[in-house]
């Protein structure tokens, strides 16, 4: 599942589909060399194969000189700890939520 250059997205598409929040799984990805990550939310069916794809897509390298970001959720809420954030099922796909 190889990324093409300067591609930070996973390359397949995933399913949010999700009829109740236990279908749901929370899901982290790398957005920049400093560590900076975003939460996404998709079925839980597929948070495995997301997280290969994402490790794909990851800035490669060392790390740069630069603090990561805050942690935050793909609808760009902040995230300061992880256990605050969660999968949801809303209107039949799967959100993360702050």
């Amino acid at each position: 599942m190889p990324c093409e250059a300067g591609q930070a997205e996973p390359p397949l598409p995933f399913s949010r589909a999700c009829s109740r929040d236990a279908d749901c799984a929370l899901v982290e990805q790398l957005v920049d060399c400093c560590g900076s990550a975003r939460l996404r939310a998709v079925n839980a069916a597929e948070a495995a194969r997301f997280g290969e794809a994402a490790r794909a897509c990851a800035p490669g390298g060392a790390r740069c000189e630069c603090l990561a970001q805050p942690t935050v959720t793909e609808g760009g809420a902040t995230v300061h700890e992880l256990r605050e954030a969660r999968a949801s099922c809303r209107g039949g796909g799967c959100v993360a939520l702050p």
